[in-house]
């Protein structure tokens, strides 16, 4: 399966929403890469919403299998233009996956929640509480994003691009702009 196809695939299954946020670069800038999925999420689980199964081993991951609405799988141990890296930052692991047609990386971070593992997507939605009707980006998202970092802005609005340094990269994440979009139960 090639590396665009996989990327596609993640796209559909994490974005919530339409407007979507790129990154020049993997983030966080600093820190180390790792090669190999720590120990601890090394293992089987299921999504407890769609019931598909994860399975990660040291070095890769499968999402669903045959029957699945998704079915993809990616290795971190690559050649030296890697298309997936992973990297950490406090207490999130960040799984940087490369575009190859948008030149461009999309960041999914995870952690383990007990047991279990959650998985976050960055949004410019509000919360819940006060999302629009059309599901749409809300000017006050992106001005806040704006106050954190330079924002790009594709000429239909439904595509930012960032670039942000580790700082800045805290920020969003300690502004909510990373939401909890999956969460995985050991099976």
């Amino acid at each position: 399966m090639s590396r665009a196809f996989i990327i596609f695939l993640l796209f559909s299954i994490f974005i919530s929403a339409c407007t979507t946020v790129e990154f020049e670069e993997v983030s966080p800038k600093s820190g180390k890469e790792y090669s190999e999925f720590p120990k601890e999420f090394i293992g089987e689980y299921y999504d407890i919403k769609d019931k598909d199964t994860l399975k990660i081993t040291k070095d890769c991951f499968l999402y669903g299998d045959r029957n699945s609405k998704f079915h993809l799988s990616a290795n971190l141990k690559q050649d030296s233009n890697p298309s997936i890296v992973l990297k950490k930052i406090d207490d999130l692991y960040i799984l940087n996956l490369m575009s190859v047609k948008a030149k461009s990386w999309t960041i999914i971070p995870f952690q383990k929640t007990g047991e279990n593992i959650s998985v976050y997507y960055i949004s410019m939605e509000n919360d819940s509480l006060t999302k629009d009707a059309a599901n749409e980006y809300t000017e006050e998202r992106l001005k806040l994003l704006e106050s954190i970092t330079a924002v790009e802005i594709n000429t239909d609005s439904t595509k930012f691009t960032v670039n942000p340094n580790d700082k800045e990269f805290k920020f969003m994440i300690k502004n909510g702009f990373f939401e909890k979009v999956l969460v995985f139960a050991p099976l």
